[in-house]
């Protein structure tokens, strides 16, 4: 499972250096997410940061997310986490 992963993030990244976007075209927000990023008063582009430079990114083997890890940058002092997960991109193109 966890080679799979692996296998599939190497794939997402090649395909990205292939075709280079920005990530907030990329991203598609759940409706759980505009929630919490409300709730928590996080700003889309500081989560947009971290998943663009984390610091560290883990893989959560129960849920299958990554984690993305990054100094806040609007919160000096704080780290934000923003759970994402790799969809296949060439279905989407």
């Amino acid at each position: 499972m966890m080679l799979q992963a692996q296998r599939h993030i190497a794939s997402s990244i090649t395909m990205l250096l292939r075709h280079p976007v920005h990530i907030s075209s990329l991203v598609k927000l759940t409706e759980h997410a505009k929630v919490k990023i409300k709730e928590r008063n996080i700003e889309l582009s500081d989560a947009l940061v971290v998943l663009e430079r984390p610091s560290e990114v883990f893989y959560d083997t129960i849920t299958g997310c990554n984690i993305a890890l990054a100094s806040w940058k609007s919160r000096p002092g704080k780290h934000l986490l923003v759970s994402y997960i790799l969809e296949d991109m060439r279905r989407q193109r």
